[in-house]
């Protein structure tokens, strides 16, 4: 059991380091983020042990890298990443996929199949490709994931969020 564990780490290390250099940039970016580059922001990343009921049977522990995650059972390549601006963050505030008050928030374009197994074989947007994810850091230590199904980048506004039919899971953690 070790050694299968030790060789999965392994796994993700060397596909975060060969995924350095390898992603491609979002040919349009959306109107409401403020680019951020090519990596996921350093407050969000290392491991997040699951603290939602949701995240625990779906995605468990996950691990952020600054061009890759590992959620559940599968290492998801970032194709791009925007931080988000203080606006879209407070609008985030809502999802409660945090307690205490977001104070930064990231956008990713992550294709993923809606038949990639997670967790004990369970599938993050309902069998629906997941396209979008938000990373939201809270003022507690505590991140949440939102996870989007749709074409295009998510509106981010309190109403936009509160009526979007993308919306497939959040997810929280705690550190």
């Amino acid at each position: 059991m070790n050694a299968v564990r030790c060789s999965a780490i392994a796994l993700l290390s060397l596909t975060m380091i060969a995924a350095v250099g390898c992603k491609k940039k979002d040919a349009q970016t959306p109107i409401n983020v403020t680019p951020a580059g090519s990596v996921v922001p350093q407050p969000f990343l290392g491991t997040w042990p699951a603290s939602s009921n949701t995240a625990t049977a779906i995605l468990g522990d996950i691990t952020i890298g600054s061009t890759t995650m590992r959620l559940g059972d599968h290492v998801v390549v970032i194709d791009s990443v925007n931080s988000l601006a203080p606006t879209d963050t407070a609008a985030l505030a809502g999802f409660n996929t945090v307690q205490g008050t977001p104070v930064q928030a990231f956008l990713a374009k992550v294709p993923i199949a809606g038949s990639t197994p997670m967790l004990n074989g369970n599938v993050l947007c309902g069998g629906r490709d997941t396209q979008w994810l938000v990373g939201v850091l809270g003022s507690n230590a505590q991140l949440g994931l939102i996870a989007f199904s749709g074409a295009n980048a998510p509106v981010l506004t309190s109403a936009a969020l509160q009526n979007s039919h993308d919306v497939c899971g959040s997810f929280s953690f705690a550190k």
